[in-house]
This record gives structure tokens, sequence and C-alpha cells, in this order.
């Protein structure tokens, strides 16, 4: 794990949580589940997949210099994630 993110116990939660989100969602279509079933929890996973990258994202930019980040589009990406914590 990188040393930037805050705190490992918090993203190894999060990326657990969708890991069995995932296997629930592979769980559904083995079981020929309506694919009205399986939107909701397709939704949540990637809703937790963006935590999780927002977290791990957040908890690096806070231990490096921002103005060191090259890629324009990239830094106004970290800016917009800045502005929702």
């Amino acid at each position: 794990m990188a040393e930037g993110v805050n705190d490992k116990t918090v993203v190894k939660n999060r990326l657990n949580r969708v890991i069995g989100q995932l296997n629930g969602i592979s769980r559904m279509l083995d079981n020929d589940r309506n694919c009205n079933d399986i939107i909701t929890p397709l939704l949540a996973s990637r809703s937790g997949i963006e935590h999780l990258i927002q977290e791990i994202i957040l908890g690096e930019v806070s231990n490096c210099s921002f103005e060191k980040i090259d890629d324009k589009y990239l830094r106004k990406q970290i800016q917009l994630l800045m502005k929702v914590n």
C-alpha cells in the first residue's frame, strides 16, 4: 500500500466491501437473475470503487507537492476531488 494513504484499514474495508458486492453480482449472473436486479448492486459497486479511488488519491495528494503534478487533466481532477471532501 502506498505511504500516502491516510488509513490503510479504511481503504482495505472499502475494497473488501466492493469485492463482496462484485462476488454477489457474479452469483446473481450464475443464477440467471433479471438484469434489473443486477443494476442496483452494479451501481453500488461503481460508487464504492469511485470512493476507494478518491480515498487513495486524497491520501497521496496530502503527502506530495501538488505543483509537481505535470498532467493538467490529472491536476484538475484532483482539485475537483479535494473540493468534494
